[in-house]
């Protein structure tokens, strides 16, 4: 019986058999050496920081790559949470609809509904339970002050 010999004419001293698994990878072990194809592997795509007050573009192109664009600008806290419109995943929606009650009296629907609409949009990656609960109260407060469905 004669020993295989490798491509480099290098005798590995085992058969080559590809039923020889190794247990990390499930890629085929050649020999004693442990020579097996690596798994293919992708880069993890980075991740842009804006300073803030200012959002990253959606698409880059050729022309224009992604930058840094003003959002919608900076929101000022506390202006809802001093009618009692805080800690909304907690809250019930009968409390939170009483406090943009008493937003809109201060406020007026309209600049209340935009205050919720930057929440909205401006939690929508970071905390999407919470941006549906500013959604589904921004689209509250348009029904019901504004006269719109």
């Amino acid at each position: 019986m004669t020993t295989p010999v490798t491509s480099l004419g290098v005798s590995t001293g085992v058969p080559p058999d590809d039923s020889i698994l190794d247990r990390v990878t499930d890629f085929p072990v050649r020999g004693n050496t442990a020579l097996y194809r690596m798994p293919p592997t992708r880069k993890a795509p980075r991740r842009r920081v804006c300073p803030p007050g200012t959002v990253l573009s959606r698409k880059a192109t050729k022309k224009s790559p992604r930058v840094c664009k003003p959002g919608i600008g900076p929101l000022k806290k506390g202006e809802l949470g001093q009618f009692g419109y805080h800690k909304v995943l907690s809250v019930p929606k009968l409390t939170r609809h009483k406090a943009l009650g008493k937003a809109v009296r201060k406020y007026g629907a309209l600049s209340t509904f935009r205050k919720l609409n930057a929440l909205y949009v401006y939690t929508r990656k970071s905390s999407p339970s919470s941006s549906a609960i500013f959604y589904r109260d921004r689209n509250w407060i348009r029904t019901h002050y504004m006269g719109k469905k």
